[in-house]
């Protein structure tokens, strides 16, 4: 499975997301997705989309193993994107 790969070696959207995060570009969760597809990041972490999407609508389904893994895919420190989600629900 893909899940082995650096994120480099799978897609180079991660690097930049990194990068808009990082830069204050990205301030939201829901901003990834506007820059790497919610099926690309499905496939990547290992889970179906309908998943990827049921996380989506709503964030209090995200496992703590997932936003690691996520984490680990942007290169990013999970808690940032813990903080993106947490502040993503309370506006919903």
């Amino acid at each position: 499975m893909s899940r082995n790969l650096t994120p480099n070696a799978r897609d180079k959207r991660y690097k930049a997301v990194k990068v808009l995060i990082e830069n204050g570009v990205i301030v939201s969760y829901a901003q990834i997705f506007e820059y790497i597809p919610k099926s690309v990041i499905a496939h990547h972490m290992g889970i179906n989309w309908e998943r990827m999407e049921k996380r989506i609508r709503r964030p209090g389904e995200w496992k703590a193993k997932d936003i690691i893994l996520l984490g680990n895919l942007i290169g990013l420190d999970p808690a940032i994107l813990f903080k993106f989600i947490v502040d993503h629900k309370h506006k919903t």
